[in-house]
């Protein structure tokens, strides 16, 4: 990654933003962010581990002689990035794609259930701690929360999207702010099966690779399972991204109480993913290539 032209776009983001001129550097800052969503920590875990340990100071580039920000400092500075998370997601997806990491022949679209960091409200009812999430159901649990949408690139399992919604909205009703326009095909399950958005895929010239619901009173055709089963295998790949996060980032649960602030956890944890995982398609990619 380019830090300077990260770096850059964090200025100018701060410039508009009503918190104010963090009183440390904005790169420092930021990387600190990304080490909180890698390794799952809180704003006090996080100061703490500065100090503990010196793999973080030497990502965020702390001198030993340099005092480090506390838990507060933290909170504030990722407070001035709300709103504003989406141009550094993207920025460092760009900085990915012309390394040639994304290949776009297919993208995956999925979204999960992430649960409010409150205690639940009554069945029907909304919190008044976290009054934008939402009730859902599923397997015939009901879930007051939010949801996660994203869309992860095919071949390289990179996330090349994402948003966060309360958990009332279906996953279709999402997919349109998902889907760039970009891609060769869609790889989405059954919740996405719906004429609306089939016929939006064909508008724009992107394969239709949907998983059909079986008609109602009729047996789905031979053909049709068969298409099912083999779309089902590629689609499956961006429930491993869920797994990862649920298992290794603690994402099973809102860390944050609003839309905003789920919404920048959400871009900081798709773009700590994205490096962790270029990372390593970059090393194998190294181990496969001859020495000249």
């Amino acid at each position: 990654v380019d830090w300077a032209v990260v770096h850059r776009k964090l200025k100018r983001i701060l410039l508009t933003s009503a918190v104010g001129r963090p009183s440390y550097d904005t790169l420092k800052m930021f990387k600190i962010l990304l080490l909180q969503r890698l390794y799952d920590l809180s704003d006090p875990e996080m100061e703490h581990q500065l100090y503990d340990r010196l793999s973080f100071r030497a990502f965020c580039k702390f001198d030993f002689s340099e005092k480090l920000p506390d838990e507060t400092t933290i909170c504030r500075f990722r407070a001035s990035l709300l709103g504003k998370s989406d141009q550094l997601f993207n920025l460092v997806l760009d900085q990915l794609d012309k390394k040639g990491l994304l290949i776009r022949k297919g993208t995956m679209v999925d979204a999960t259930i992430i649960r409010t960091s409150c205690k639940p409200p009554s069945a029907g009812e909304q919190s008044e701690a976290d009054p934008e999430a939402g009730w859902t159901k599923k397997n015939e649990e009901y879930t007051y929360g939010y949801k996660a949408h994203i869309v992860v690139d095919e071949d390289s399992g990179l996330v090349v999207a994402a948003q966060t919604t309360s958990a009332k909205f279906h996953d279709s009703q999402v997919i349109h702010h998902v889907v760039t326009g970009e891609e060769e095909a869609v790889y989405a399950d059954k919740a996405y099966d719906s004429r609306a958005i089939r016929q939006q895929l064909k508008d724009h010239g992107i394969k239709d690779r949907i998983l059909r619901k079986r008609p109602k009173g009729k047996e789905m055709s031979r053909r049709q399972k068969l298409l099912n089963k083999m779309y089902s295998k590629i689609r499956c790949g961006v429930e491993r991204v869920f797994a990862h996060w649920k298992v290794q980032h603690g994402y099973a649960q809102a860390r944050y109480r609003g839309w905003d602030k789920n919404q920048l956890h959400l871009d900081l944890l798709c773009i700590s993913y994205n490096l962790k995982w270029a990372t390593s398609i970059l090393r194998k990619n190294a181990r496969q290539t001859p020495n000249m």
